[in-house]
This record gives structure tokens, sequence and C-alpha cells, in this order.
């Protein structure tokens, strides 16, 4: 083997047969994608296992004193690839990689692997970043099924799986193989470096005990994601009634219905006696009212849609619920805590379905990227940042602080922590400032800027405003160790920029002179641009409302939800007035805390 070879350890191929090591965890199962295990002694049959210890299987393991060896087939290449590409720190790797667990007296494994050996800790020994694990085995389980396949080798589970990887290492072999590499390099005028693979190693993937404690402070796996979006988009299979009550914003919704939902016996509901029975005549409805009391007594109507200013939100619910009817009602859920919970009282006593009507939680783009980042695409978010302007001047019920119970923070910023919740996680920490106010006649903040963070290691900013529009800039933008992701509002599609450089990159890297290579650089050379299926937000949002009445079922986004982003776009205005920053309380969910 070429000295060129051997530059670091990852660069020779020298760790053989696959596996994914499983252990029982706090949080739930603890994975690691493990290249090399090594039999220790034949009688008794002990093997080893040598995990970084900044990866929290090692934690996993050594407190549950039990882990098993799932061996994977050659089959199942792409589960390994997915298994070595996964997030660090994702606390549910069996989901994101897409595997189905099994269990064996508390030790989870792999299933439909192609052998797993299940073992006991006997003896640890710490090596510097790693850990010497030696477990003697209590079982060696082979898979019948998979006995005349080979294992997955770890060459092949590294390397990519599109045409220009392939091509990639390939021309890359052969120039190290032939030496051409260092006669290229030479004719550019650049010296071959002499490969040193302790140091290589070590920069690659090793850590000083300092960097163990840095690693490790914010813990092991983030368990700050405690809500999901939904898997995949509600069908409405049965007919039910509908009221729109609100013909302002409501008819955006009233129209979703009518024109996407026939199985939905429509109504609407208006002070406006003319504007309503106009819409009603233009949509089809079968009714329209002028009173919400009228609306929901009707014996065609089995649910409301709750669409009218922010502080009409309680007193239109309470109505709806006291004649036994499911309510959505828009974001925010209400302007007070105090409101929120008693709407969610009314609707336990009332035994009838309470929503928040959260586009941002039924957005394609967004649960895609929320996919991308448990996958490890962009490594692990640190950081995420949000940006929501339009040129407004509200001299209605909007800009009317006590109304609305703010501006752009209160209207925007409850979608955006939404946003925040399904990407990033749970916030513990919020802090806020805005600079001069423009638009004094608003009892309102006219723009905000807030700052969210979470001992898990991670922050958000957002930024919202109501003085101009946002030009091309992303909505969203989640940033980690491997990469970016920004997501556009009302877009087909989002955009991932990772760190590691597309093959047009390392192209362009290789032209000479600079001033050449410099004119070929564009921003937009390492994006690559993901579609998203086309969707609605809001008709979905809709759909799983009432598919969820029908079936008989929770929603995907109880109740519980839209309190919770109204608590902490509270707490945000609380920072404001302080002028620090502002503990969030805790979630039921959160196990941690």
């Amino acid at each position: 083997m070429k000295p060129r070879l051997t530059a670091q350890i990852w660069d020779t191929s020298l760790q053989c047969v696959c596996s994914i090591v499983a252990a029982r965890a706090e949080h739930g199962v603890e994975l690691w994608g493990c290249s090399n295990f090594a039999a220790v002694s034949e009688d008794p049959p002990r093997v080893g296992v040598n995990p970084n210890v900044v990866y929290p299987i090692d934690e996993a393991i050594l407190k549950s004193g039990r882990f098993s060896i799932s061996i994977m087939p050659a089959s199942r290449l792409d589960d390994m690839r997915r298994m070595f590409a996964v997030r660090r720190r994702d606390p549910d790797k069996p989901a994101a990689v897409g595997l189905v667990m099994g269990d064996r007296d508390g030790i989870p494994f792999v299933e439909d692997a192609l052998r797993v050996v299940f073992c006991e800790v006997e003896k640890t020994a710490e090596t510097g970043d790693h850990r010497l694990i030696v477990g003697r085995v209590i079982e060696n389980r082979p898979n019948p099924a998979r006995q005349s396949e080979l294992p997955v080798l770890y060459k092949d589970a590294i390397r990519g799986t599109g045409l220009a990887k392939r091509l990639s290492y390939a021309v890359r072999g052969f120039l190290l193989q032939t030496g051409l590499m260092d006669a290229i390099l030479a004719r550019l005028g650049r010296t071959p470096r002499t490969p040193d693979l302790r140091k290589e190693t070590y920069r690659g993937g090793g850590y000083d005990p300092p960097h163990i404690a840095e690693v490790l402070r914010p813990g092991g796996a983030d368990l700050s994601r405690v809500i999901q979006p939904p898997k995949a988009p509600a069908v409405l299979r049965q007919s039910i009634g509908l009221c729109v009550v609100g013909t302002r914003w409501g008819l955006t919704h009233a129209e979703l219905v009518s024109k996407h939902l026939p199985q939905v016996k429509l109504s609407v509901c208006g002070q406006d006696p003319k504007r309503t029975a106009r819409i009603a005549r233009q949509l089809g409805a079968q009714h329209a009212f002028t009173s919400i009391a009228e609306a929901a007594a009707h014996s065609d109507v089995q649910a409301c849609l709750i669409a009218l200013p922010h502080h009409l939100h309680r007193s239109a619910t309470e109505e709806v619920l006291r004649h036994g009817k499911h309510v959505l009602v828009e974001k925010p859920i209400a302007t007070t805590l105090a409101d929120a919970d008693a709407m969610m009282s009314a609707a336990r006593q009332a035994g009838r379905l309470l929503m928040v009507a959260e586009n941002m939680h039924f957005r394609p783009d967004v649960a895609a990227a929320v996919r991308r980042i448990s996958a490890g695409d962009i490594g692990e978010p640190v950081y995420s940042m949000t940006h929501v302007s339009a040129p407004r001047a509200p001299e209605s019920w909007h800009g009317d602080a006590a109304l609305a119970g703010g501006g752009p923070w209160m209207d925007y910023g409850v979608h955006q922590v939404r946003a925040i919740r399904l990407l990033m996680g749970e916030p513990d920490r919020i802090m806020a400032t805005r600079g001069m106010q423009m638009h004094v006649k608003m009892s309102a903040e006219d723009s905000l800027q807030v700052l969210l963070a979470s001992r898990y290691g991670w922050q958000s900013h957002v930024f919202v405003s109501w003085l101009s529009g946002r030009g091309t800039l992303p909505e969203i933008t989640v940033c980690g160790d491997r990469g970016q992701l920004q997501i556009y509002a009302e877009q087909p599609y989002f955009d991932f920029f990772p760190n590691a450089p597309t093959p047009i990159t390392e192209l362009i890297d290789m032209v000479r002179p600079y001033s050449l290579q410099a004119k070929l650089r564009h921003p937009d050379q390492q994006r690559i641009r993901i579609p998203v299926p086309p969707s609605d937000a809001y008709l979905a949002e809709i759909t799983e409302f009432l598919a969820a009445i029908t079936e008989g079922r929770k929603p995907v986004t109880p109740m519980l939800d839209g309190r919770r982003d109204l608590e902490i776009v509270l707490r945000g205005y609380d920072a404001l007035k302080s002028g620090r920053w502002e503990e969030i309380p805790a979630t039921a969910a959160d196990p941690s805390r």
C-alpha cells in the first residue's frame, strides 16, 4: 500500500464488518454504527467493542450493563449507511434510520439482521477518547433467512450512493494508486504531504479530556424535541358539518373547504348579514348564520372553525363547546394563559375536541427538514434563524395590544415558535430586544428580536417586523456542523448547503490560477435543492381536525401544543419588559426536567 493511502484510518478501509450496537437508555433505545468488533476469547465467548465516549451508546451500555451487536447483511447496505450518517445526539435513532427493533429480556436489537450477538458487560477499559467494552456472550442468534448472505463491509458503507460519488471514489483511488495525484500536485506547484496516520486520525475524530467534557456538557442525547410533524396527511373519509365563523381570514378557510373537501357540509357565520349571505351563495354553503350561538345549535353543524380577532377566541370557543360541538380555533389559542386554560377546561368538560389551527405543524417543507436533521444531513443543529416581516401599519384590532395580545411577535412569532419546537426542540430560556418604535400610533410593538436557548446546546434567533418585507431571504435557516438548511415560505422546495464539497466545488477547487477560480465560484454552487410534495398546510390542518372527529381519535397536534406556543410568546414579552433572560417552564413531556 502506498504511503498516501494511509493518510488517515478512514482512507484505508481497514475496518471491516459493519454492525449496529444497541442498548437500553433512559430515553429509549440507543444505537451506534460500529465498523469493527472483535472476539476476545472463545471459552467463554467474549467480544469487544470500542465506542467513542462522546457517543450516547457509551453511557447506555455502562448504565444498562447489556448490549447487542446486530451484524447487518449486505442487502441492508442502505440501512447501514443511514446509521453511519444519523445525527449523533438524536434520541430516536431507530425511527431516524428506519429500523424495526426487537427486544430480548430488555436488550434491544435490530430485527432481520444477519446475526445478533447478545452480551452482558464483563469489564471496561478507558482508551483515551474511546472505551473498550468487553461483553460476555449470552446468546449468538443467527438468522436462517439470511444465512446465504455476506455482511456489510465498511468500505462499501462509507461510499456514496450516487453516480458522482462512485466516480469520485474511483478517480481518487486511481490517482492515488498510480501516483498521478503526486504528479498533478507537483505540476500545480504543490508539494505532496507526507501522511501522519496518528495525527490525521486524531484531527479527524480524536478528543482530549477537555474536548470530551465540552462535547458532553449539553448532554449526550438531545432530549429537547418532544413534538413531531405528522408522518402522513390525514384523509377525510366521512361526511361532517363544519361552520366557519368569521368572514375575513375565515373566508380563506371556507374557500379551501368548498373547493377541496366536498364531503364537508359547509356553513358560514359572520356579523354582516349581506356579506355572509353572499359568501354562502358563492361557496355553495348550506347555511349563513349571523350568530355563533345559532350556528353551534344547528343540527347540521358538528364542528366550528373560529377565525375571529384574538380577544374573541375564548368567548367564541366556549359558546360552541356549550352546544356540544368541536372547535378548531385560529392561532394564537388566546391572548392569555388563563383564557387558554379556561378553553381547554371547557373542551374536557364537554368531551369535545379543541385544536389550534397552526399551519406550521402541517407544512411539508418543515416536515422534510425535520427528517433531514434527524438523518444527520447537517450534523448537530446548533443555530436557527427565522425572519418574518411585511410592511404593515394596522389600525384595526391587529395594532391594539389589548385586543391582539401584541404585535408581530404575537401574530407571526407564534408560527415561528412552533417551527423552532419542531426543528430544534423545546427552549428553556428566552430574551427579547427591539429598536425604536416607528408605528407610534400602535399600542403593540412593530418589530422584535428574540433569542431562545436550550440547555441541550442550541439557540434560535427570531426577527419579526411590520416595517418592511423580507425580500429573497429564507424564512427559516437551520445551521449545523455539517451544513445548513434554508426554508422558504410558500415554495415547493427547500435548500440544503452541505459543508462537504459537491462535485462541482471539487472541480472548481482544482482550477488555477486562483483569479480564474474566484470568477468561477458562486454562492449557489453548494446548493442542493430538495423538492417537497405540493400541499396546502391550511387545508391539511382542517382535514386533520375533521378526520380526528370522524375517526374518534386525538388530533396529531393536541390543544396543549397551542397553549405551549402561547406560553413561550408571552415569556418573550416578559423578557422584553425585564431586559434579561427569562426561564421558560418545562413541558410535561420533557423527561429530564
